[in-house]
């Protein structure tokens, strides 16, 4: 959620390995919350039109060497409005949108702890579940609702540094997002009429190791090792086959930096 977000940096172009495989094109860097002086509290409420209310509460907490921050949320709407100029059309008569409904929670946690030595181990959890509708297109009929939308995440990591000029990183991680597809042969998306009802499970596993020298100002050197598990996990409709799929992927990778003037 936005609210457990510190600030986003981009990276552009190449960007050090550090940051693991696949950063050739740049890197979006999302970093959590974290509080370093007196607790936080905050709580806010909003309502919107079409039945549209947001929720959020945050709280944030230091203790000797122990840092932690948790976030809740809940955001529900009947849906958002066609523009005003639109031009009515047999599946769709403007105003507001046909399908469009949702809702919305989070629960969100990061616990950190400060060694000695200044090396910091955090661990993070959280869990996402949404009921969402999914608007048909405007000159086909396509009526679909996911009954539920489900993600969860829990991962630990490490960081510090040897000596003054370099520093490392070590994380471990588990990603899992399940969702149920339906579909209907029209917009009254009764039983009856169902097409299909599918289930999809997908899920990364993995870890990395980075390592980074500072040589001088000048020149740098980066370098690290990653491991990954992908499954995936679905099923086309209710009692039919279960296919799997998966994928370990090992990656390894050094970058020299240097800055002549």
């Amino acid at each position: 959620p936005i609210s457990n977000i510190s600030k986003i940096s981009v990276v552009k172009g190449p960007a050090p390995t550090l940051f693991g495989a696949n950063s050739m094109g740049g890197v979006i860097n999302i970093v959590s919350q974290r509080v370093v002086g007196p607790p936080v509290r905050e709580a806010r409420l909003s309502f919107s039109e079409n039945g549209g209310s947001e929720l959020f509460l945050n709280y944030g907490a230091a203790a000797n060497r122990l840092d932690w921050w948790l976030s809740a949320g809940r955001s529900a709407s009947d849906g958002y409005n066609l523009s005003g100029d639109f031009q009515s059309k047999s599946l769709e008569d403007g105003g507001l949108r046909y399908n469009s409904d949702y809702r919305h929670i989070n629960l969100d946690g990061k616990l950190n702890y400060t060694l000695a030595d200044k090396t910091l181990v955090s661990l993070s959890a959280g869990m996402y579940d949404a009921v969402r509708g999914l608007p048909t297109g405007t000159d086909k009929g396509t009526y679909q609702r996911y009954p539920y939308w489900r993600r969860w995440y829990a991962d630990i990591g490490a960081d510090g540094q040897f000596g003054a000029q370099s520093e490392w990183k070590v994380k471990f991680y588990y990603d899992d997002c399940e969702n149920r597809l339906r579909r209907f042969k029209d917009s009254a998306m009764t039983e009856p009429n169902l097409v299909f009802d599918s289930y999809h499970d997908s899920y990364d596993l993995g870890g990395i190791l980075g390592y980074r020298l500072n040589v001088s100002e000048h020149l740098n050197n980066a370098s690290n090792i990653g491991l990954r598990r992908d499954g995936i996990r679905r099923q086309e409709n209710t009692g039919a086959l279960w296919v799997e799929n998966h994928l370990t992927t090992f990656s390894a990778g050094d970058q020299i930096e240097l800055i002549p003037i």
